[in-house]
C-alpha cells in the first residue's frame, strides 16, 4: 500500500516537477506579486497534506480556512498546520521556507487569475517516504463571517 501511495504522489505532481533553484524561485516570485496586487481581504479555501502521516494535532489531512477582512479564523482544530497555513500570505512564507531547503524535486501551481498556489510539491524521488506537499482547493471570495 505504501508504495501505491507513494507511486500515486509521484505520478500525481510528476508532469509539473521542475528542478529547485531558480526557476522555482522565480516562478514564486512571480505568483506571491500577483496575489499582491489583487488578493481579496475576504476568502476561503481548503487545504489538503500529501505526507505519509496525518499531521499532529490534525483529525484529517486537510482543513478549511476562513480569512475575512484579512484576518484568519481562530479555530483550534489542526493548530500546528493551521498556524503555517491558514492564510495564502503564510503559505507563500512557508512555501519560500521550504525551498531554500534545497529539495531536488519541485512542483508548483498557481491560480492564473489571482496567483494562490493551488498545487505545491517537495521531495526527493530517489527516497520512497521523502515528500511534501499540499493542495488548495475550493478557493472562493465573498462576504465570509469570522467564525470564533
Amino acid at each position: 500500500m505504501r508504495v501505491v501511495q507513494t507511486f500515486f504522489v509521484l505520478i500525481m505532481f510528476a508532469p509539473s516537477i521542475t528542478p529547485a533553484g531558480t526557476s522555482a524561485d522565480a516562478k514564486l516570485d512571480a505568483a506571491e506579486m500577483q496575489w499582491r496586487t489583487k488578493a481579496p481581504a475576504t476568502y476561503e479555501f481548503t487545504i489538503t497534506f500529501h505526507e505519509m502521516i496525518i499531521p499532529e494535532g490534525c483529525s484529517e489531512r486537510q482543513f478549511h480556512a476562513t480569512v475575512a477582512q484579512n484576518i484568519p479564523s481562530r479555530r483550534t482544530d489542526c493548530a500546528v498546520m493551521r498556524t503555517t497555513y491558514s492564510t495564502v500570505p503564510k503559505v507563500f512564507k512557508e512555501m519560500r521556507k521550504l525551498l531554500s531547503q534545497h529539495w531536488p524535486d519541485v512542483s508548483m501551481e498557481f491560480d492564473p487569475v489571482l496567483g494562490y498556489p493551488r498545487e505545491f510539491y517537495i521531495g526527493d524521488n530517489s527516497i520512497s517516504d521523502s515528500y511534501f506537499g499540499f493542495t488548495i482547493s475550493k478557493f472562493s471570495l465573498g462576504p465570509a463571517k469570522v467564525p470564533n
